[in-house]
């Protein structure tokens, strides 16, 4: 294989494709894992900290060990400060 470029030239050189590491936070009693699905791409994953089950309280109330949020932010913080958003509202217990 052949160094291209800075390599070539004996600098270190970030991969083109990697992910940057979780960030996990305890708050008011969730786990707030936030993870970089694609490069730039952050999203959530909301469980209770005691490992029990959370009940969703928007639409049927069902159970769920956890949730994993739909919409892309670009930072970890972004997304676990949207979380924060949504435990504070009051959308889960």
């Amino acid at each position: 294989m052949e160094r291209t470029g800075e390599a070539r030239r004996g600098k270190a050189v970030k991969p083109r494709d990697y992910l940057k590491m979780d960030k996990i936070e305890i708050y008011k009693g969730f786990e707030i894992r936030a993870f970089e699905r694609e490069q730039g791409r952050w999203r959530g994953e909301i469980r209770k900290a005691d490992g029990s089950p959370l009940k969703i309280l928007v639409g049927d109330g069902e159970h769920r060990m956890s949730i994993t949020t739909t919409a892309d932010t670009l930072t970890a913080e972004a997304t676990i400060d949207e979380v924060k958003k949504a435990i504070d509202a009051g959308g889960m217990s």
